[in-house]
């Protein structure tokens, strides 16, 4: 049986998995009420990997958006407690980033209905 993940043997592939790498490592868009007010003054809030740091992420956001970041925030959020019935577990951990762009940069997180 073949191994399907096999190492990249030049830089070309090399560069195409760390940038797949650098994108599944941004988990989602912070929608909460504090972070959408925000949005007017060019900041954006994303929760990334727990291990990325703030020059990986600046590289990741500003090449998949395309846009010029000025500073990048970031932030370890505390695990939250679930519990389900008798069970209790916990929530995996995430770390938060604070991205602000540079005054002409914008990013369409939604479509203009």
């Amino acid at each position: 049986m073949k191994n399907i993940l096999k190492k990249p043997q030049n830089s070309i592939e090399n560069n195409v998995w760390s940038d797949i790498a650098f994108f599944d490592s941004i988990h989602s868009v912070v929608t909460s009420k504090k972070a959408l007010l925000r949005i007017d003054d060019q900041t954006y809030a994303f929760l990334i990997h727990p291990k990325l740091s703030k020059l990986s992420v600046k590289h990741a956001i500003g090449k998949y958006f395309s846009v010029r970041i000025l500073k990048v925030n970031s932030l370890n959020l505390p695990p939250r407690k679930k519990r389900v019935g008798k069970f209790q577990g916990i929530c995996p951990l995430y770390k938060k980033a604070i991205i602000t762009l540079n005054f002409d940069d914008k990013i369409n997180l939604f479509s203009d209905i």
